[in-house]
């Protein structure tokens, strides 16, 4: 089973309430929808490889996250992973 931009959304930063899932159909608009190309093991964290391949395969050039495991890899592969205030301040 696949997952869509709104479901990604919810597993990643957990959005409940209805105005929440308002910007992620939103977000979903304008989204362009990516398969991973490959099966990534490295993240401490077995659900956030999901990120790490995701990234990989439509090419990103950073990765935002609060997400300590995540965080702890910066640079993976050469994508900046960072949190958001980091990005806004670098970019």
């Amino acid at each position: 089973m696949g997952l869509d931009l709104v479901d990604v959304v919810f597993i990643t930063i957990a959005f409940s309430s209805p105005s929440q899932l308002a910007v992620a159909k939103e977000v979903e608009k304008y989204a362009i929808p990516f398969m991973a190309t490959e099966k990534i093991t490295y993240c401490q964290d077995p659900d956030d490889n999901m990120i790490l391949e995701l990234a990989i395969a439509s090419q990103a050039s950073c990765i935002i996250t609060g997400d300590p495991h995540l965080l702890t890899l910066h640079p993976f592969r050469g994508i900046p992973i960072l949190r958001a205030n980091d990005f806004l301040i670098n970019f």
